[in-house]
């Protein structure tokens, strides 16, 4: 075993001397990520709101009340005006993004069951005036509810009255009174249950790891090139402990990026992996292993470096597309050919644990990858010697 850590402990050093390899897999990652989430995952910062309530009815607590509940500050930044034409000039000036303008009468016409409107003024920014209507309308489409009901006799306006006469009854109200779902949250809900900055992340550290075989298969088709494997087959050592040792070297390699990019983006970009980073590490073992058998068969038919290297990034970067690394939650045929690839089961698995899951939808993937993995190292030891040697 002393030859298999020999040849292991030098693998890796002969890795991490060449400066330019290492800043490329360890570097580029982060930088991609970085790049993706940011790009994908922003959130749109509150609505700048300017709010002028004319309305000094029994309303006018309860319009204040919600205006100032904790449930919309994500999605509105208010601030009051003294009269309707300040709010107007701020919008104007683009000093706001949003106005709303409570009429005077407000109050009285929905006591007389009249349909109530207030005046929505809107900026340059269709997002934030989207998110500021959404708002407004949710109070407006509540009160004109609760008019409907009164008028058909199964409720009085009475009832939207309580928002004004207490302050704990009357928060709890405002924030039933608005629900807006998914804006202000970015692009993320196209991510599924995970942010822009989880899914790219691990999209690309799957990438990597299955990148990271391909750099030491080509170390190893270079060695045989240049008759360094012919030689070291003459020695009175075991030629299999040393070939062993080098693909485990590679192996160790890969541990070592997957440490330091989940260390380094939970840090410094604030990725949550989950709390159960033993199953990270797994899922991260199991793909490189399953990379390492899979380059091993298709370095087994005859390629030399250079060819094996561009064949190699091809399918790589083919399988993320498919995967969805690219484009999230591709679907139709491509989504259902990228459950053909080592990218779907392994960041299924990752994301499953960011998730929390547990039972068949955390197992499935693992399980499966575990599979794959087991029979790409079975047919990559069947043809190693295919790799490795001359006239094999």
């Amino acid at each position: 075993m002393n030859t298999f850590w020999t040849a292991a402990k030098y693998q890796m050093l002969t890795f991490f001397r060449r400066k330019n390899v290492m800043l490329l897999m360890f570097g580029l990652p982060l930088l991609i990520i970085f790049l993706l989430g940011n790009t994908f995952g922003g959130q749109m910062e509150p609505a700048k709101v300017a709010v002028y309530i004319g309305d000094q009815g029994a309303l006018h607590d309860s319009i204040n009340t919600f205006w100032h509940s904790d449930t919309i500050k994500p999605y509105a930044e208010v601030r009051e005006a003294k009269s309707a034409e300040v709010v107007n000039m701020l919008v104007e000036k683009g000093n706001v993004d949003f106005g709303v303008i409570v009429p005077e009468n407000f109050s009285s016409l929905a006591e007389s069951g009249q349909s109530v409107q207030w005046e929505l003024l809107e900026g340059h920014d269709d997002e934030r005036n989207i998110a500021a209507r959404a708002v407004a309308e949710r109070y407006l489409s509540e009160a004109n509810l609760q008019q409907a009901a009164a008028m058909t006799g199964f409720g009085s306006v009475e009832a939207f009255a309580p928002l004004s006469e207490e302050g704990g009854d009357a928060s709890e109200k405002a924030q039933d009174s608005v629900v807006v779902g998914t804006l202000g949250a970015g692009a993320d809900h196209l991510f599924g249950s995970v942010s822009a900055m989880q899914y790219y992340a691990v999209a690309n550290l799957i990438l990597f790891l299955l990148l990271i075989g391909m750099t030491g298969m080509v170390a190893l088709l270079t060695e045989k090139k240049n008759n360094t494997l012919q030689r070291i087959y003459s020695q009175p050592v075991n030629f299999k402990l040393v070939v062993y040792g080098k693909l485990g070297g590679v192996v160790g390699i890969g541990l070592l990026l997957s440490a330091f990019i989940v260390l380094f983006t939970s840090q410094v970009y604030d990725v949550d992996w989950g709390n159960r980073l033993d199953l990270v590490a797994l899922v991260c073992l199991l793909t490189i292993l399953a990379g390492v058998g899979l380059t091993v068969v298709i370095a087994s038919f005859g390629t030399t470096p250079k060819a094996f290297q561009s064949l190699y990034q091809v399918i790589s970067f083919v399988a993320l597309f498919l995967s969805g690394g690219m484009v999230a939650n591709l679907s139709g045929t491509l989504g259902d050919i990228g459950k053909f690839t080592l990218n779907y089961w392994s960041t299924k698995g990752l994301r499953g644990v960011m998730n929390g899951a547990s039972g068949a939808e955390l197992w499935e993937p693992v399980g499966i990858l575990a599979a794959v993995a087991v029979v790409l190292i079975t047919l990559g030891a069947m043809r190693l010697s295919k790799v490795v040697k001359q006239h094999a």
